[in-house]
């Protein structure tokens, strides 16, 4: 008979050291996934099988930004010569389901507000920091 309740999760293993971005990316992706890994090993919550997760999370930022460039010096809307009808820049929606998967990236890393606050050493540490001798 099954308990009651939310099933236990298993723990990460915390990496002692700093991942190091896998070869594949670009020189753009490896500033944005050392952007990532420094801010998860400031929080104390780097689990080795994050490597593939901020490995796709940079390659969807640094499209997200490429995209925006193009779309900085475009114009977001396109008007068709033979109907004279206007429709969008079809990089727009690109860009926005970009933004939209890199958000959910983040928010499984722990990097939104909204996950740290869930995130399974959160309470720890806030409990540890607020009786730290000054």
């Amino acid at each position: 008979m099954a308990r009651p309740g939310p099933k236990p999760r298993a723990k990460a293993d915390f990496l002692k050291g700093r991942p190091q971005p896998p070869a594949h990316l670009s020189e753009a992706e490896m500033e944005i996934f050392l952007e990532v890994v420094e801010e998860l090993d400031k929080q104390a919550v780097l689990a080795e099988t994050d490597t593939k997760l901020i490995a796709l999370y940079a390659n969807t930022e640094a499209m997200v930004r490429r995209i925006g460039r193009e779309l900085s010096t475009d114009t977001l809307t396109n008007t068709s010569e033979i109907h004279n009808k206007v429709s969008g820049n079809p990089l727009l929606p690109q860009y926005f389901s970009g933004i939209k998967l890199a958000q959910q990236l983040l928010s499984k890393l722990g990097l939104t507000p909204t996950s740290r606050r869930t995130a399974p050493g959160a309470a720890a540490a806030d409990l540890a920091d607020k009786w730290r001798l000054q």
